[in-house]
């Protein structure tokens, strides 16, 4: 891939095309007429964030070997499917504050 991406695949154009059980057939019509490349990923998840390793090198261009790649205290996994921020910068919404993990006090009157 170096002869055709340069150094890196992760700075290639990707597109996420199935999730699936292994050992499985998968039949794709209709592709493009310029030449497309095809990689595999695994579902290992190093660093326990509840996304895969090939997600975070291909889509989400996190680090697969840091749950927290931004360093805000919410995990990559978190920001992607509950916050809806960005793991990738720790002030999503440009405020000056970093993103923070929702939290839930609960106070008890007598």
């Amino acid at each position: 891939t170096t002869n055709l991406l340069g150094n890196s695949i992760t700075n290639a154009n990707w597109q996420f095309l199935e999730r699936g059980p292994s050992c499985a057939t998968y039949q794709y019509t209709n592709q493009p007429t310029a030449e497309s490349y095809y990689i595999l990923g695994t579902m290992l998840d190093t660093d326990g964030d509840d996304l895969t390793d090939a997600y975070e090198k291909l889509v989400s261009k996190t680090d697969p070997n840091n749950p927290d790649t931004d360093g805000d205290g919410v995990s990559d996994g978190d920001e992607i499917f509950m916050h809806q921020t960005n793991p990738n910068n720790a002030d999503t919404d440009g405020d000056g504050v970093i993103d923070q993990p929702f939290k839930v006090y609960i106070t008890r009157c007598n």
